[in-house]
């Protein structure tokens, strides 16, 4: 266990270094935020984060094989038999850092995920069998197992960009997802996933050090996508067991921004639109489809704050609700139908009040 420690430390540490940096060549660039209240006294923030915490996790493994060669064998298995998905999360990374600089259409942005996320798939990794929480089956996927591994994949990357509207809220959410994929990870004898997940864990926390409010530089969505992207295509493998992916573990892991999302898609996509007469049906379909990936101010996050939270606050509840969630998919991974339940059953109680104890 000292060498994940150590790994973790060390990622923190060179994100503690490389953030101030990142930081002064966004400024240099004039990449700040896009997304603060133009009513706001605050000064533009930059952006651009997420190189920061890309450079600190790659800079660990790199320090972790030159210090423990014996690494060399287990990360280079993964990084051998991923090499595509790997080559993703950087599509994924040039993909975020392109939207920071010049703001891409929201069509580029699915254009591009969704080569990334077929990137795991040409790679012969997916979900093609999930294991029933309740009854503890093996279900075969067949056919959906592409289909559903994409919209996995692209729907957590955009799940965490569409949560990071406060400070310090997408990077500590992947951290405490991050952690606990590693714990998963571990006993599943993942150890090359565990490794991983650790580093990032290390990353984002030294980032948080100044991202959290009041952040002195942002994430953007070199940072946002970059980990959702990454956290998508380990929980496909750390969760893996003989049998399958448990359903329910990497789901309760990532509830807190797939509720979210899942909440944006419907209040969005399903909207009544304005009556237009000259609109056809494809017309209309699209542009609903393309209305999910606009930006709104009734996130979970926004209507905490609007019932009188101030930001920091919110950050610190939800940061609750993520741990509470992450601990009921650790607990939920190797349990049968009465521990699913129980668990589902303390986990969802202890969010609910919380939540309306924050009020």
């Amino acid at each position: 266990m000292l060498i994940y420690l150590l790994l973790g430390l060390t990622a923190a540490g060179l994100s503690l270094l490389a953030t101030p940096l990142v930081r002064a060549v966004a400024l240099r660039f004039g990449v700040v935020d896009r997304r603060s209240d133009p009513r706001s006294t605050r000064s533009p923030v930059p952006s651009l984060g997420g190189l920061a915490v890309l450079a600190a996790l790659a800079g660990s493994i790199g320090l972790a094989l030159l210090v423990n060669p014996g690494h060399i064998a287990v990360l280079g298995t993964l990084f051998w038999s991923w090499r595509w998905a790997f080559g993703g999360t950087i599509l994924i990374a040039a993909l975020g850092l392109a939207d920071d600089v010049y703001r891409l259409k929201p069509i580029t942005k699915i254009v591009f995920q969704t080569i990334a996320a077929a990137m795991v798939v040409a790679d012969g990794h997916g979900v093609g069998r999930i294991i029933d929480p309740l009854t503890g089956n093996t279900i075969l996927l067949g056919w959906l197992a592409a289909p559903i591994t994409l919209l996995w994949i692209i729907g957590i990357t955009n799940a965490f960009n569409l949560i990071d509207g406060l400070d310090g809220l997408a990077a500590g959410v992947g951290l405490i997802a991050s952690l606990t994929l590693s714990i998963i990870s571990l006993t599943t004898g993942r150890l090359d996933v565990a490794l991983l997940t650790v580093a990032l864990a290390g990353a984002l926390g030294g980032f948080l050090y100044y991202n959290f409010s009041p952040a002195s530089i942002f994430m953007g969505d070199s940072g946002s996508m970059f980990v959702g992207y990454l956290l998508a295509v380990l929980y496909v493998r750390g969760a893996q067991q003989a049998d399958g992916v448990p359903l329910l573990a990497p789901i309760l892991a990532l509830s807190l921004p797939i509720a979210d999302t899942l909440l944006a898609v419907i209040r969005r996509g399903f909207r009544q639109s304005p009556a237009n007469g000259s609109a056809n049906g494809r017309e209309v379909f699209f542009g609903r489809l393309l209305a999910i990936f606009r930006r709104d101010q009734e996130h979970i996050h926004h209507r905490l704050m609007a019932m009188g939270m101030e930001e920091s606050r919110a950050v610190l509840v939800l940061y609750g609700v993520a741990a509470v969630s992450g601990l009921m998919a650790v607990l939920s991974f190797h349990s049968k139908t009465a521990g699913v339940v129980s668990v589902l059953i303390v986990g969802s109680a202890a969010i609910y009040f919380s939540l309306r104890r924050s009020r």
